[in-house]
């Protein structure tokens, strides 16, 4: 399966993320998908044009099934990625975007700060996730059920997950209960 991913940096414009911020995000996923993932990155600087360009061109001209970004979600004034990604979905999945924020607060409280967004355009499904290598590996492991499930929806190809994957679920914070 082709998988987009958008590496945004998390200082202010001109300032490109390090090439290899990007890894950590493909170790994550090929621990949960047990079939090989194609991957293209291309890495951008915090402006929307730039995030937007790339994100429509994972998807209108790849046509790739998953487009992932990392960097640029928090509530600071150049974190824009959500802003962006935005502007390209079709359809926003809310419950997908509050999934990673709560599957990251144990690990990170300050995780409810993420203004991450989910969504689909055309049959591609577009998914903002932090930089933090820790924080990525956790939402990657809990939520693959759930994004082959959309994938196999909206691209009709289910990628297949490990044995095991998804099973830890996500436990919310104890003063929740």
């Amino acid at each position: 399966m082709k998988v987009g991913h958008v590496v945004v940096s998390e200082q202010p414009p001109p300032a490109l993320p390090k090439e290899d911020e990007g890894r950590a995000l493909e170790k994550a996923f090929a621990s949960a998908f047990d079939e090989p993932l194609e991957w293209a990155a291309v890495f951008v600087a915090a402006d929307e044009d730039n995030i937007e360009e790339a994100l429509r061109r994972f998807i209108d001209v790849d046509e790739c099934p998953l487009v992932v970004t990392t960097g640029g979600v928090g509530p600071s004034e150049h974190a824009i990625t959500p802003d962006a990604t935005q502007a390209v979905v079709v359809r926003e999945l809310p419950g997908l975007a509050e999934a990673m924020r709560a599957c990251a607060f144990r690990l990170s409280p300050e995780s409810v700060l993420s203004r991450a967004v989910a969504g689909i355009r055309a049959n591609t499904l577009i998914i903002n996730l932090p930089a933090r290598p820790s924080l990525v590996a956790k939402i990657a492991a809990s939520l693959a059920p759930a994004i082959a499930e959309c994938i196999d929806q909206i691209a009709s190809c289910r990628p297949k997950l490990k044995s095991g994957v998804g099973s830890e679920g996500i436990e919310p914070p104890t003063y929740w209960v």
